[in-house]
């Protein structure tokens, strides 16, 4: 009864992140697509207004309304997928959580995840799946390696306003991680701009390790319902 309702566990929290993914990638694309069509529509606007203008006036006019370009095009933007980053990395703090509660609630162990400490809530969740449950936790490959950059940029937003910070030892594979990014900036100041694409970006990422994290969750729990049934058996 225990394995079964186990396996239902996981399979709920399975269908959980592929259902968050999937939502929370509706949402950054019909957010972006609005803010296209409202830069869009103000450029048609103050076209329509300056079309009788002489070249003078249309420079004069729109260095006065320049302003309102800047911040749909730009700041908003910046703003929302900033909000985005922190929310999609929450999902994956939040999933991750949710599979050691499942492991708690199935183990012998008297070790619980709050027990444990480590470099954040991710590493907690790792540390816990690995040393007390013994999961082969995927994070030799490419893709954790590029979540821990993505959780230093996130960390940046959070606590630094996008802004790097420390030697230029410590900034090096940030700035690195920067420019081999399509979907990421630094300004003159060393802020972060987060270009298009950059959200849709984690969600694949953050999607392909959930894949790889339930596919040695399967070939865990299938060799220990194996070595249950030898046990049983003999």
């Amino acid at each position: 009864m225990a394995i079964n309702l186990k396996k239902m566990r996981i399979g709920f929290f399975k269908r959980g992140v592929r259902d968050d993914i999937d939502q929370f990638r509706l949402h950054i694309n019909g957010v972006e697509s609005y803010l296209e069509k409202e830069v869009k529509d103000l450029v048609n606007y103050h076209e329509e207004r300056t079309k009788d203008l002489t070249q003078e006036e249309k420079d004069e006019y729109y260095d006065f309304y320049s302003d309102d370009y800047w911040q749909l095009s730009e700041v908003f933007p910046n703003i929302q997928r900033k909000s985005e980053l922190i929310g999609i990395y929450t999902l994956l703090e939040h999933h991750l959580n949710s599979l050691c509660s499942i492991y708690e609630g199935h183990s012998n162990s008297q070790v619980k995840l709050s027990d444990l400490r480590a470099n954040g809530i991710i590493e907690t969740a790792k540390k816990y799946l690995v040393k007390v449950i013994g999961i082969n936790f995927p994070s030799s490959g490419a893709t954790w390696q590029e979540i821990k950059k993505v959780q230093r940029i996130r960390n940046l937003f959070v606590h630094n306003d996008g802004q790097l910070k420390g030697n230029e030892g410590d900034k090096l594979p940030i700035k690195q991680y920067i420019s081999s990014s399509p979907f990421l900036e630094l300004d003159q100041y060393e802020r972060i701009i987060i270009k298009k694409g950059f959200s849709d970006h984690c969600l694949g990422l953050f999607r392909t390790f959930f894949d790889e994290l339930c596919t040695v969750v399967d070939s865990f729990e299938q060799t220990n319902l194996t070595i249950a049934s030898t046990q049983t058996g003999a």
